[in-house]
């Protein structure tokens, strides 16, 4: 079953959907869409209600409509609403906590992974790839190119699987 939910960060309220099992669940996952599209999509759909069916509660928010959201994000931005993420699911009473992350959602986990997250996946993980030029001009940046470096993955003390 999805229910309609709302997540606060600072000042800001966005719209999510969680999808949960028939009953309670102290098992919770936050996942994060990658930058050109939201988290309702079919295969976000998909993975929401097969979450549930095992036993999870899954969390999914649209904290970015558009490239040009993203692009006016801080770090800092990002870093809040990937914990308020977290924090949800925890005020529903889930004591184990995946991250499930696409694209650069999973970039974004990668460098703000909270607290307390037990194990992260990330799945087409955002690197130099064909169309990296229709990316948000933040991006472009040769600082801001959202690859990935062996030592940042050494640097996450959670299970991380990459798909």
């Amino acid at each position: 079953m999805s229910i309609d939910v709302t997540l606060e960060v600072g000042d800001s309220v966005y719209p999510g959907r969680l999808d949960v099992s028939d009953g309670p669940s102290d098992r919770g996952v936050l996942m994060i869409p990658g930058a050109g599209h939201g988290p309702f999509g079919d295969v976000f759909l998909r993975f929401g209600r097969a979450a549930a069916g095992a036993g999870y509660h899954v969390a999914r928010f649209e904290t970015w409509m558009t490239p040009n959201d993203v692009d006016a994000k801080t770090e800092a931005d990002f870093r809040a609403e990937i914990e308020a993420g977290v924090e949800f699911l925890r005020s529903r009473g889930c004591e184990t906590i995946a991250v499930v992350a696409k694209s650069f959602g999973g970039r974004l986990a990668l460098s703000h992974l909270p607290e307390g997250v037990d194990r992260l996946v990330v799945w087409a993980l955002a690197v130099l790839a064909e169309g990296i030029e229709d990316a948000p001009e933040r991006l472009l940046e040769s600082d801001l190119i959202p690859s990935v470096a062996e030592s940042e993955l050494a640097a996450v003390d959670v299970p991380v699987r990459v798909l």
